[in-house]
C-alpha cells in the first residue's frame, strides 16, 4: 500500500476514470476543501446534491477491495447516534493518544476546513498528502462514488499507511447504511437517538434506531448513553437477540471544583476535570471512558486524556462583553442541553440567540426547547445550499411563544445585532447548525483581540 506524501512515501497523483463534471465554483469553496478539491467534482448530499447516488453498501465494500481492504489493518471504533459524536469520539480519540497508542480520528462535518475532518495522531494530514493521496484511491475506485464515500475510503487508506492502531469513526448517519459501517468496527459506541432525517430514514425515532442498532452484532462490544423508552426498549432487544450485556453506561457524578466522578466498566473509578465545557460533556465523558476502558486504556490515560481534549464550536466562549458562545446544536435534545447550560451562565443577564439551521432539521423542536426562557431570537441563514430560510425559523420560534426579532438572513450582521441589544453585561448564544457556528466563530476571532 503507497502511502500519501506526508504520511509515508510518496503517491502518484491520478485521475479517477470516472470523476469531473462540476467545478469548486459551483460546488464549494476551494479554500475550504483544501487538499481535497477533487471530492467537490463528485455527488454529495451534504452539499445539497440533487443527484446524490443512492445508498449501497455493496459499493463501499468493493471500493475498499479494491483498495486491499485497508480498515482490517487497524482496530476500528465506530460512534452513532444523532448528537454528541464529534465531542465523544475527540475525547476517545484524546484518551488513546495519552495511553501511548497511534491514533486515527474521522468525524464530520468540519468547522472551518475539510481537512479537520481526518486527523492522525491529533493532527490533520497537509494539503499536499491529503490531495495526492485522494487522488489516488479514487482512481483504484472501480465505480462511481459519492463525496462521503470517497473520503472514508481515503480516511481508512491513509490511516492504514501511516500505521495507525486505533482509528475512531463517527458515523455520518443510517448506521449500517453509512460508509464507515463497511470498516467492522470492534467497538460501538451510541449517543442519544432522535428524530432525523426523515425524508430517507422515516418519521420517528424508532426508525432511525433501527438503522443504528444494525451496527450492534455478535463479537462488538457496545455502550450506550441513555436513550429515549422506545430506543431503549428495541436497544435492550437487539442486545439479548445479539447475546449483548447491558451496554447503558452508568451517570457521571459531579466532583468538587467542576470535576467528574466516572464509573469504569471493568471497576473502579476515576475523577478528573474535562477539557470541554458544558455540563452535557459529562455524559460524553462517560461513553468515551468505557469505550477507551474497553480498549485497554490505563484510568490515568483515560483522566489525561479527557482533561486535555480540545474541540472547538461546541459550548465555546469567543468573545466577552458581551460573553459570545457558538454551539453546534441543532436537534430538539442537543437544544435541551444547550438550554441547560445557557441557564447556567445566563440568569439575571439579557440573553439573545442566534439561529441559523439546516433545510432537513426539526425546527420547532429545537425552538420548543427553549420555550420559557427570557431570551430574544435573532433568525438567520447559514451560507449554505441547505441553509433554512430565516423566515421559517422565525415561524419556529414564534410558535413556541418566544420573542424573536425580525430575520436578518446575513449571520454577521445578525450576530452583531444580537450582541448591540445584549450589551457589555449580556449572553449571546449561536447555535442551531455547525456551519452557523464556524461563521460566527470566524467573523468574531477575526475581529476581537
Amino acid at each position: 500500500m503507497t502511502a500519501p506524501p506526508g504520511v509515508g512515501a510518496a503517491a502518484r497523483p491520478a485521475a479517477a476514470p470516472w470523476a469531473g463534471g462540476r467545478s469548486a465554483a459551483t460546488s464549494g469553496t476551494a479554500a475550504e476543501y483544501r487538499g481535497y478539491e477533487a471530492l467537490l467534482a463528485l455527488a454529495d448530499k451534504e452539499r445539497g446534491d440533487a443527484a446524490v447516488l443512492g445508498w449501497d453498501a455493496r459499493r463501499m465494500r468493493r471500493f475498499l477491495s479494491a483498495l486491499g481492504d485497508p480498515q482490517r489493518r487497524m482496530r476500528c471504533t465506530l460512534l452513532a447516534g444523532s448528537k454528541g459524536k464529534g465531542s465523544t469520539a475527540a475525547m476517545l480519540e484524546a484518551c488513546l493518544r495519552a495511553g501511548g497508542r497511534r491514533t486515527g480520528l474521522y468525524t464530520q462535518p468540519h468547522l472551518h476546513r475539510y481537512a479537520e475532518r481526518i486527523r492522525i495522531a491529533g493532527r490533520p494530514l497537509p494539503a499536499a498528502a491529503s490531495r495526492a493521496g485522494l487522488r489516488t484511491v479514487l482512481a483504484a475506485a472501480p465505480e462511481p462514488v459519492t463525496a462521503f464515500e470517497a473520503a472514508t475510503a481515503y480516511c481508512l487508506w491513509a490511516f492504514a499507511a501511516a500505521g495507525v492502531e486505533e482509528a475512531v469513526l463517527e458515523v455520518g448517519f443510517a448506521g449500517r447504511l453509512d460508509a464507515t459501517a463497511e470498516c467492522d468496527p470492534s467497538l460501538v459506541l451510541l449517543l442519544p437517538i432522535e428524530r432525523e432525517h426523515a425524508d430517507i430514514l422515516g418519521p420517528t425515532e424508532a426508525d432511525v434506531a433501527a438503522h443504528d442498532l444494525q451496527l450492534l452484532r455478535y463479537g462488538r462490544t457496545c455502550f450506550s448513553a441513555l436513550q429515549p423508552p422506545a430506543v431503549a426498549a428495541m436497544l435492550a432487544a437487539r442486545c439479548a437477540a445479539q447475546g449483548l450485556g447491558d451496554p447503558v453506561v452508568p451517570a457521571p457524578e459531579p466532583a468538587h471544583g467542576g470535576r467528574v466522578r466516572l464509573r469504569l466498566p471493568a471497576g473502579g473509578t476515576i475523577e478528573t476535570p474535562l477539557g470541554l465545557p458544558g455540563a452535557f460533556q459529562r455524559d460524553n465523558a462517560a461513553l468515551a471512558a468505557a469505550g477507551a476502558s474497553a480498549l485497554g486504556c490505563a484510568p490515568e490515560a483515560i483522566a489525561a486524556g479527557l482533561a486535555a481534549v480540545r474541540w472547538p464550536g461546541r459550548w465555546e466562549q469567543v468573545a466577552s462583553r458581551p460573553r459570545v458562545i457558538v454551539d453546534s446544536a441543532h436537534t430538539p435534545g442537543s437544544g435541551a442541553a444547550a438550554r441547560r447550560a445557557l441557564e447556567d451562565v445566563a440568569a439575571g443577564r439579557r440573553t439573545a440567540l442566534v439561529v441559523g439551521m439546516f433545510a432537513d432539521k426539526d425546527a420547532r423542536g429545537f425552538a420548543a426547547a427553549f420555550a420559557g426562557l427570557p431570551l430574544r431570537v435573532w433568525a438567520t441563514e447559514p451560507d449554505h445550499a441547505r441553509a433554512m430560510p430565516a423566515a421559517d425559523v422565525v415561524a419556529a420560534f414564534v410558535g413556541a411563544r418566544i420573542q424573536v426579532i425580525a430575520p436578518i438572513p446575513s449571520p454577521d450582521a445578525a450576530l452583531e445585532a444580537a450582541r448591540a441589544w445584549a450589551g457589555p453585561g449580556g449572553v449571546v448564544l449561536v447555535a442551531g447548525s455547525v456551519r452557523l457556528a464556524a461563521q460566527a466563530r470566524a467573523h468574531l476571532l477575526r475581529r476581537l483581540p
